[in-house]
Parts: C-alpha cells; structure tokens; sequence
C-alpha cells in the first residue's frame, strides 16, 4: 500500500507541477495578451481622435463665407476717409492732422 501511496503522491505531484507550469504558461500569455489589448485600445484612442480632428477640419471645408458685404463695408469706409481728409485739405492745412488721425481711428474702429 505503501507504493500505491507513494505513486498517488507523485501522480499528484506531476499533476500540480504540470498545472503550476501550465498557469505559469498562461499568465505570461495573459500578460503578452494584456498587452496587445492595451496597445490596441491606446492606437484606437489616437486613431478616434485623428478621426475627429478630421471630420471638424473637413466640417469647415465645406461652408463658405460671403465675404462681399464686408469687402463693400471695407471701400466706403476707405472712400469715405478719402473724402474726410481730402475737404480737410482744402479747408485748412492746420486741421488736416486732427481730421486725418480722425479718419484713421474711424478706420480702426470698423475694422473691430
């Protein structure tokens, strides 16, 4: 009985070392599968986010502004210092500074 004892002991032991390397085994391929997981959720993440970038970037592309009533806007007020500094011209030479730092402000402040 002794002998059928001792091999059920070394039946177990193989069995338990067997198991051991086993999970041993898998636990570094449960890890290199971590890995790959965290790799890949990491490379989704910057992928999404390219993504999004694009579909903003590409969201403008399509819009188009009007530009031609600010560019109208833009003339008259260039037209319109014109003729200020001009009549300050003809009135008097001395005034021609106030009215032309008058019309460029006036200049500065539709551009705003």
């Amino acid at each position: 009985m002794a002998v059928g004892t001792t091999a059920a002991i070394v039946g177990a032991s193989v069995a338990i070392a067997s198991a051991v390397v086993s999970g041993a085994t898998s636990g570094a391929a449960s890890a290199k599968a971590k890995k790959a997981a965290a790799q890949a959720e990491k490379m989704a993440q910057k992928k999404l986010g390219e993504a999004k970038k694009e579909m903003q970037r590409m969201q403008y592309q399509g819009l188009s502004l009007d530009l031609a009533g600010y560019k109208s806007e833009q003339e008259a007020s260039q037209v319109a210092a014109a003729m200020a500094i001009g009549a300050g011209q003809e009135a008097d030479g001395r005034s021609l500074g106030a009215v032309a730092g008058r019309a460029q402000m006036a200049d500065i402040e539709q551009q705003r």
